[in-house]
């Protein structure tokens, strides 16, 4: 259900912008759209982490070690420069306060652009949605929200948190320089 309110708070922050509503594919049909070199799609924004087959596979199989996502409490953060540099980890405790949150976007090997936006739980995406509803426009712009600095060539990931009291982000990774082509 929280994937439900985040997808309906992007489609109403795209709205908001006076750009037409985006297509809803179900999971495997995007993934299906993203491999096709005809495909009708050129920007896939994915809504959900592990529940969502097309985030799953874009992050881990296409991101080139952006982001990886391969728990069901947990997000990685890869390294910006080395393969074999370490991940960073966002683990979400049952009891806690911390609720952790994903954007992220990379670009296929075919330039097709991709965004992944969710939370770890369902209490994270709904942070996500109103989050990201105030503040589409700097991260389509590939700005920082809060500082509106510019976050790199348009390929980053960020790990926000919430907190009582407000969202912050807690680690933000910037691809500086082309991808490499993915397989």
């Amino acid at each position: 259900m929280a994937d439900i309110e985040v997808a309906m708070g992007v489609i109403a922050a795209i709205s908001r912008l006076g750009l037409p509503a985006p297509s809803i594919l179900w999971d495997i049909e995007a993934v299906h759209e993203a491999v096709r070199k005809d495909g009708r799609f050129k920007t896939f924004i994915s809504v959900g982490l592990c529940s969502n087959v097309f985030s799953t596979w874009a992050a881990n199989e296409r991101s080139n070690r952006l982001v990886r996502i391969d728990s069901a409490d947990t997000i990685k953060v890869g390294s910006r420069i080395d393969a074999d540099d370490d991940w960073t980890e966002f683990k979400e405790k049952a009891v806690g306060t911390a609720k952790y949150g994903l954007i992220t976007r990379f670009f296929l090997s075919d330039g097709k652009s991709v965004m992944i936006i969710g939370g770890v739980t369902a209490e994270g995406s709904t942070m996500m949605s109103s989050f990201l509803s105030g503040n589409w426009q700097s991260l389509a712009a590939c700005r920082d929200p809060h500082t509106k600095s510019q976050i790199g060539g348009c390929e980053f990931s960020a790990v926000l948190e919430a907190r009582k009291g407000g969202v912050e982000v807690s680690d933000i990774r910037v691809r500086r320089g082309p991808a490499s082509d993915n397989q």
